[in-house]
């Protein structure tokens, strides 16, 4: 939500002083959303942007199904990359994506709006048999709505996410 407000206020006694400013609501997406559609084993990356709260949020927290994700759980192969500022993103990673996998997460940022999407795992090429946690299908509306081919979004989005670590440990280790 957007909106203009008008401010009267004083510096002196006899100087009124008409002001404005610019108010935007904090909102957080998940990109890709709501739905998403990930080939079982792939990697998943849900990248999260929080943008116009009154601070960098001090944490971002995921859930999937409900449950906080634990990034040193059994099931391994599980990060999450951060970088805060005016606008932050949480790039949350999962690698060999399994039906397991699939369900509803929700990026949680600390003192801001949360968001949802939820995440399908394709079994094999045929975009008709979506695989819920479950492990029931889903049927499609139509059968090329959905290409099994990948985009080059998806292609490039584990080489962009390395691209931005290492860039991250260079400014690092070169600050030190």
């Amino acid at each position: 939500m957007r909106g203009n407000m008008r401010l009267e206020g004083k510096l002196h006694p006899s100087t009124p002083r008409l002001g404005r400013f610019q108010y935007q609501e904090p909102q957080t997406d998940i990109l890709g959303g709501p739905d998403m559609h990930v080939d079982r084993g792939s990697t998943i990356n849900l990248t999260c942007i929080a943008k116009f709260s009154p601070a960098p949020p001090p944490d971002v927290e995921w859930y999937h199904n409900g449950q906080v994700i634990s990034y040193d759980s059994p099931r391994g192969g599980v990060s999450v990359v951060t970088e805060k500022g005016e606008s932050t993103s949480s790039h949350l990673l999962i690698q060999r994506a399994t039906a397991k996998d699939s369900g509803q997460y929700k990026c949680v940022p600390e003192n801001t709006v949360e968001a949802a999407i939820t995440l399908h795992i394709l079994k094999g090429k045929n975009p008709d048999a979506w695989q819920t946690s479950g492990g029931s299908a889903l049927t499609s509306r139509s059968s090329d709505s959905h290409s099994s081919t990948p985009s080059t979004l998806e292609q490039l989005t584990p080489l962009l996410i390395l691209e931005f670590m290492l860039e991250k440990l260079i400014n690092l280790l070169s600050s030190s």
